[in-house]
């Protein structure tokens, strides 16, 4: 049965080329999503170079923003193998690349596909002031598929899954308005999330692919009788 947990969460207001989070220890053969939500308030706001830490190899699969100078939000996968390692994990601006804000979220998915997610979509919502906004997923592989989506604002104000959807983890900024929500359901292709308020939204949806057991089925053999007359 897929499942996922959250590692750690946060977000920082100081102005960096890095930003580490709290130390993780994956659990052995899952997948790891990191969900980053940077700002920089200059052009160009740049995508996150990559991450690091905890003898774990990340690659991006999506990022979005609504201007160069608006918030980002991007994800990023790893494989934790046989043998994972723990410890903090870095996200990575480059030299030079200072941001104002940076949040993540750090989530842990277990009876997965060891792989790529099979689908992932980074979108803006167009700069429209709204309260809501989904990201469609294509048709899933199963009904079983795991639905990832995290959500980026304008504000710092509550932002609310979508209906059914679990939330993993959720940080707000005081002061310059920016925020990050994960959540995740099972079988969905609208992957989606509100607030209170008119904002403009950045976002990324994936699919998961579960590992499908077929539990073995006991057939018995046809018996053919002999009569003897």
């Amino acid at each position: 049965m897929i499942s996922v947990t959250n590692q750690t969460h946060g977000i920082s207001s100081s102005t960096a080329n890095s930003y580490n989070t709290a130390s993780v220890s994956p659990a052995a053969d899952t997948l790891i999503i990191v969900d980053v939500m940077s700002y920089r308030g200059l052009n160009p706001n740049h995508v996150p170079t990559g991450i690091t830490g905890a003898s774990l190899t990340f690659a991006q699969i999506g990022t979005a923003s609504l201007s160069d100078v608006d918030r980002r939000t991007t994800r990023f996968w790893a494989l934790a193998g046989s043998s994972p390692g723990s410890g903090v994990l870095t996200i990575n601006f480059g030299a030079g690349n200072p941001q104002v804000i940076c949040g993540w979220s750090v989530n842990q998915i277990t009876g997965a596909k060891l792989e790529e997610p099979r689908q992932s979509i980074a979108q803006n919502n167009g700069g429209v002031l709204a309260t809501s906004f989904s990201i469609m997923l294509a048709a899933l592989a199963n009904a079983q598929s795991l639905c990832l989506g995290a959500f980026s604002i304008t504000d710092n104000i509550d932002i609310v899954p979508g209906s059914g959807f679990t939330q993993l983890s959720e940080d707000l900024t005081s002061g310059v308005g920016a925020g990050l929500m994960v959540a995740w359901k099972l079988n969905d292709t609208a992957v989606g999330a509100t607030c209170g308020e008119n904002e403009r939204w950045t976002g990324v949806a994936s699919e998961i692919e579960a590992v499908i057991d077929f539990a073995p089925q006991l057939i018995k053999p046809h018996m053919k009788y002999l009569v003897r007359r």
